[in-house]
């Protein structure tokens, strides 16, 4: 399956300023599974990605946030 949100590049608020970040893979568990599931219906998909600040920094984010800040052009 084709994750269109994996390598996609956006800005989030990081410390006091927004930062250039790049999302790196699906988030999993403390057991190896991926955190949440997918759904066409944006309210209920439930999907956490992991997403790289510049300073290395690895932060969880929703499907949802990710979506409203990823770069369109």
């Amino acid at each position: 399956m084709f994750d269109r949100l994996i390598h996609a590049e956006l800005t989030l608020p990081h410390g006091e300023s927004h930062q250039c970040d790049k999302v790196l893979s699906r988030a999993r568990d403390e057991n190896g599974n991926l955190i949440g599931t997918y759904d066409d219906n944006s309210l209920l998909n439930t999907m956490v990605y992991g997403v790289e600040f510049p300073d290395g920094a690895v932060k969880q984010y929703s499907a949802n946030v990710i979506a409203d800040y990823v770069r369109t052009s």
